[in-house]
């Protein structure tokens, strides 16, 4: 269960795909990407980099995983102030409703063309 193991992480170091990204978002733990370039265009970046422009996340490059990563994590752990800032900033990103607003779209559609 990903959420439990969301819970109990300090940092999570994840991939960038659409779900996870949801499920981190509500965690609200400091975020540290790693984007898949092996996907269709490139869009676990995509989806990391409005994350990184809103201080919800780091990114840290496949190309670049073996130099930086354990650096970034060790940094992240050791800096309470950045966790803080980030777990702010990623609290913006949830949507804790996000089911109860898109159901509320759909029935709103439905009853202004009275399907």
């Amino acid at each position: 269960r990903i959420d439990l193991a969301f819970r109990a992480a300090t940092v999570i170091v994840s991939r960038a795909g659409a779900i996870a990204l949801a499920e981190m978002a509500i965690a609200q733990k400091p975020v540290i990407l790693v984007p898949s370039p092996y996907v269709a265009a490139d869009h676990q970046m995509k989806n990391a980099l409005p994350w990184v422009r809103e201080g919800a996340a780091i990114v840290v490059k496949e190309i670049n995983i073996e130099k930086d990563l354990v650096n970034t994590i060790i940094s992240l752990l050791e800096n309470q102030e950045q966790q803080n800032t980030l777990k702010a900033n990623l609290a913006k990103q949830a949507k804790p409703k996000a089911v109860e607003d898109i159901l509320g779209i759909i029935q709103q559609v439905i009853h202004n063309h009275n399907l």
